[in-house]
C-alpha cells in the first residue's frame, strides 16, 4: 500500500493531461482520495461540458422571447411575462447575463422577455395567491430573503425576518397573511400586482441557470477508481459521471463528499460500490441542478 502523499504524487504523474486541463480551466477541480486497505484511490474532478442543453429548453422553465416579438396584452401569459435587461456582455457584445430589473435611472428598455410555459403558468397562478399581500426582497450581499408585507397587513410596520431558503420565506409570508381576503376577491389592480410579483419571482429562480449556460459555465463531475500495480503501473475505471450542473457552486460543494463516499464504499467492499462500478450513472450526491426549479433570486434583484 502507498501512503497518501505518494499515492497522490503517483496519480498526479499519470494524470498529466488532467492536471494540464485543470490549469487552463477545462477542469475546475481535481481531488484524489486513497481507498483504505488497498493500493488504489478514487479520483474525482469537475470538468466543463459545453454540450449541456439550454436549461429553458431542457425542462419546463418557460422561454426567452426577443422584445420585438408581439405579445397579446389580453393573454394570460402577459401577466407573468418579465422584462429582461442586459446585465453583462461578452467580448463579442453578446448578452451573457440577464437581470429582471431595469437600471435605476430607467434609461434601458427591455431587450427580451421571459414567458412561462403551460406548466409554469400553473405555478404562477399558485404563487400569485402567495404574493397577494406581500413579497420578498433579496439582499445581494448574503442572499437572504426578507419578507415585506403590504401596508394594510397587521404588523407590516414591524421588522420582518429574513430567510436563507425560499420555502421558509414563503411559509412565513403565508402565515403572516392568513385570514386576509384571497386573491380572487381583491381589486383588479391588486390582482395584477400579485401576478407581476409571481412572474418576476419565478423568472428570478430560472435565470441564474440560464445565465450560467449563456456564459458557458456548464459542468459535470466524473469519479474514477485508479489501481496501482506492484510495478507502479496504473489502470483506471470509471465509476460514475454526474448529470449536468449550471454554475460551479453545486459541483464543487459535492465533489469532496462524493469522492470520500465512494472511497469508503470501495474500502468496505460494499454491494453498492460494486453496482456503481458495473453500472455507471449519476449518484444521489451528483444531481442535475436544472431539474430542480426551486426559486432563487439572481444578483442585483433586490425588490418586488
Amino acid at each position: 500500500m502507498l501512503e497518501h502523499k505518494h499515492l497522490l504524487e503517483r496519480v498526479a504523474h499519470d494524470f498529466n493531461k488532467l492536471v494540464e486541463q485543470a490549469e487552463n480551466g477545462a477542469i475546475a477541480s481535481l481531488m484524489v482520495e486513497p481507498v483504505e486497505g488497498t493500493s488504489s484511490c478514487v479520483v474525482g474532478y469537475v470538468f466543463r461540458d459545453p454540450s449541456l442543453p439550454d436549461p429553458l429548453q431542457a425542462g419546463h422553465n418557460g422561454s426567452i422571447k426577443p422584445a420585438s416579438d408581439a405579445f397579446d396584452p389580453n393573454a394570460w401569459q402577459s401577466f407573468y411575462r418579465v422584462g429582461l435587461y442586459a446585465a453583462e456582455r461578452n467580448d463579442q457584445g453578446k448578452v451573457v447575463d440577464w437581470a429582471t430589473r431595469a437600471p435605476p435611472d430607467g434609461s434601458m428598455q427591455a431587450q427580451a422577455y421571459w414567458v412561462p410555459d403551460e406548466c409554469q403558468l400553473m405555478d404562477c397562478e399558485r404563487r400569485a395567491a402567495l404574493f397577494a399581500h406581500g413579497f420578498f426582497v433579496r439582499n445581494p450581499i448574503d442572499g437572504m430573503l426578507t419578507v415585506v408585507l403590504d401596508a394594510h397587513v397587521p404588523g407590516a410596520s414591524n421588522p420582518q425576518p429574513s430567510f436563507r431558503q425560499w420555502i421558509d420565506a414563503a411559509d412565513y409570508l403565508e402565515s403572516a397573511t392568513r385570514g386576509l381576503p384571497p386573491l380572487k376577491e381583491l381589486a383588479p389592480e391588486r390582482q395584477h400586482q400579485a401576478k407581476v410579483r409571481a412572474g418576476r419571482d419565478i423568472a428570478r429562480g430560472v435565470l441564474p441557470d440560464y445565465n450560467e449556460w449563456l456564459a458557458g459555465k456548464t459542468y459535470r463531475v466524473r469519479l474514477l477508481q485508479v489501481e496501482i500495480s506492484p510495478k507502479n503501473q496504473t489502470t483506471e475505471r470509471e465509476i460514475e459521471v454526474s448529470q449536468g450542473y449550471y454554475g460551479l457552486d453545486e459541483p464543487l460543494r459535492g465533489l469532496a463528499h462524493s469522492v470520500r463516499r465512494v472511497s469508503h464504499e470501495l474500502s468496505q467492499g460494499s454491494d453498492e460500490a460494486a453496482e456503481l462500478s458495473d453500472e455507471p450513472g449519476a449518484s444521489s450526491d451528483l444531481r442535475a441542478s436544472h431539474e430542480a426549479v426551486e426559486p432563487r433570486a439572481s444578483d442585483g434583484l433586490t425588490a418586488d
